[in-house]
């Protein structure tokens, strides 16, 4: 099948695959001046910086790109490709931001090592900021967590799939089973208790509601004025991630941090934590 017959069969209207036809001949012509055998998430960033110095708006790059896109996809029907790169590169309505401001591994141990832990309300915390910063996950899934998605026996905790992201079995560090085990005998039934209510959710607020917003704020802004160098919980994401990148082969990074497609994956590997600074400061495509 043609990649003009896939799109008319997808149901993309004759003007539009006229458009994505045209353009990916532009990206076809770039690729072999440029000697470019391998599509990666990289080569397309140099793609958008070559037509941003050519004066092209966002808009039109981002046409651009989703016809690139499109033509990936049917690379992959086709079984000529196994990846689609493009797909987690999406321009248009605001940039694709890079990593930035990211810290390395002895930083965000020093914010987990450091922490207290004397009254129960500490303890909740630094098991919180032991599962951002060691096993990766977001706020989101943290606040998603029940109590049977932990397995102590095995060292493990299961992150459920949602639209966003894929699920997985994450293994937890030695000192945080001892931790999550003391979080569910004692911490966990001293918050039900301050709360007045049961949950199913393993994290808890010392409030009535099951959110953790306003946990997380206080706990952020605590650490904000204690360390000059944290900005907020999606720093810790993004600096583990390019720190298991250092040591750890792509899709195993992948699969840990849960990203449907592995070009999510590929950002946090633009040469390192430096060059991800500069990436941001001077050579973002659409700045």
């Amino acid at each position: 099948m043609t990649f003009e017959r896939y799109l008319q069969e997808k149901g993309l209207a004759k003007k539009t695959v006229q458009t994505y036809v045209f353009n990916v001949s532009l990206f076809k012509e770039w690729l072999e001046e440029e000697l470019i055998k391998e599509i990666s998430y990289s080569e397309l960033l140099k793609f958008i910086r070559s037509r941003r110095s050519l004066g092209e708006s966002r808009n039109l790059i981002a046409s651009r790109i989703t016809a690139i896109r499109w033509w990936l996809r049917w690379q992959k029907h086709e079984g000529k490709r196994s990846t689609n790169p493009a797909e987690g590169l999406h321009l248009k309505g605001g940039k694709r931001r890079l990593p930035h401001d990211l810290l390395e591994a002895e930083q965000l141990e020093s914010l987990y090592q450091e922490f207290p832990s004397e009254s129960f309300i500490e303890s909740r915390n630094k098991t919180i900021i032991g599962l951002l910063v060691h096993q990766g996950i977001t706020t989101g899934e943290l606040s998603r967590l029940e109590p049977e998605h932990l397995n102590l026996e095995a060292g493990t905790i299961r992150i459920l799939p949602v639209k966003q992201s894929n699920g997985r079995t994450l293994q937890l560090k030695p000192f945080q089973v001892l931790e999550l085990y003391k979080y569910q005998l004692e911490v966990r039934p001293k918050l039900i208790e301050e709360r007045g209510k049961d949950s199913n959710k393993l994290i808890l607020s010392t409030g009535t509601s099951d959110r953790l917003n306003n946990t997380l704020q206080i706990l952020a802004n605590g650490l904000k004025n204690e360390y000059g160098f944290f900005t907020g919980f999606p720093q810790i994401r993004a600096s583990v991630i390019a720190n298991w990148l250092k040591v750890h082969p792509l899709r195993q990074v992948q699969y840990w941090a849960g990203h449907k497609y592995v070009s999510s994956t590929e950002r946090y590997l633009l040469g390192g934590l430096e060059s991800l600074k500069q990436s941001v400061e001077q050579f973002h495509p659409l700045r």
